[in-house]
């Protein structure tokens, strides 16, 4: 735990030029995956990962020089982590709307196996009430960060939302991304991220972008045909080492920012000078506030963001 606290980056004023640096310099791979009927056959085809198979290109860090092949899993194990998932889970409302079994039983295999083992030690460690409140979300939902629904990784299986870990930077959070990591389940944006602290996957890639075979797996309702979406996120599954690892390569990233470079460079442009052109304006409104704070004037903002005297 000492080295994990002595791993929290400082995310001061230069976060902006930071994130920028460092997407420019992984830009060619967002997202890209390399992999090649019955939800019965589905488990029996995706039991464990690809295994020759690479991990794509990560937003955060270089790619593991290990390849994703764990153990396989069998048909009752994933059953009975899908058990598990379901009787612990908080169902929020994508959720209901499609049934907790449903929603679980779409989250790949080797996923699920590993969320259930994170979910129970961390339970057995304190956290009483973690669990599970959005697994699967069809793109038709509308509902996530993505103004593309495509882009999440929860339109294939491949990531949760958890509740009872506490709130973020929490050492309830600080110990659910340990236990987390430990088991093979790679919480990306980290415990600190404000929005997405509580998101979690079996991969450090944070976006599907449209070249991934996994794109062609899934309709807006949801999956064509599971066995064939559970292949096509084989390559994405991180061996547990690499697993384990990602709790030091965990990196707060807006999802705003996230689709920008996955638009394209015109898009990354504009939005930057966006960033520029909002500096003067905060910069102002904290100087007609501490003006107005030495004059005994009250200062106000209105709906547009502008500051008035009252």
């Amino acid at each position: 735990m000492r080295r994990f606290l002595a791993m929290i980056p400082n995310f001061s004023t230069g976060l902006a030029s930071s994130l920028l640096v460092l997407l420019l310099s992984s830009l060619s791979g967002i997202g890209l995956g390399d992999a090649v009927g019955s939800e019965e056959s589905a488990a029996d085809s995706a039991t464990g990962c690809a295994a020759n198979s690479v991990i794509p290109y990560q937003l955060d860090a270089s790619p593991p020089s290990e390849t994703v092949c764990d153990l396989p899993r069998t048909p009752a194990e994933i059953a009975a982590a899908r058990a598990y998932v379901v009787e612990t889970a908080q169902p929020g409302y994508t959720m209901t709307r499609q049934g907790p079994e449903l929603a679980v039983s779409r989250l790949h295999p080797e996923f699920v196996v590993r969320l259930a083992s994170a979910i129970r030690e961390a339970r057995e460690a304190g956290l009483a009430f973690a669990g599970v409140f959005s697994a699967y979300r069809p793109p038709a939902f509308g509902v996530g960060g993505f103004a593309n629904k495509f882009h999440s990784l929860h339109a294939y299986g491949l990531a949760v939302d958890l509740y009872g870990i506490g709130r973020p930077g929490s050492q309830e959070a600080l110990l659910w991304h340990e236990i987390a990591a430990r088991n093979g389940v790679v919480c990306s944006y980290g415990p600190w991220d404000r929005a997405e602290w509580n998101h979690c996957q079996p991969t450090s890639v944070k976006i599907i972008m449209a070249e991934n075979p996994l794109r062609e797996t899934v309709t807006a309702e949801g999956p064509s045909d599971l066995g064939d979406m559970f292949e096509a996120g084989n390559p994405l599954i991180e061996s547990m080492a690499s697993a384990a690892d990602s709790l030091f390569r965990a990196t707060p990233m807006p999802v705003r920012l996230l689709e920008a470079f996955a638009r394209g460079p015109n898009e990354r442009t504009q939005m930057v000078a966006e960033g520029r052109a909002k500096r003067p304006r905060v910069a102002m409104r904290r100087v007609v506030a501490k003006t107005a704070r030495h004059s005994k004037v009250t200062v106000k903002s209105n709906r547009n963001g502008n500051s008035i005297r009252a």
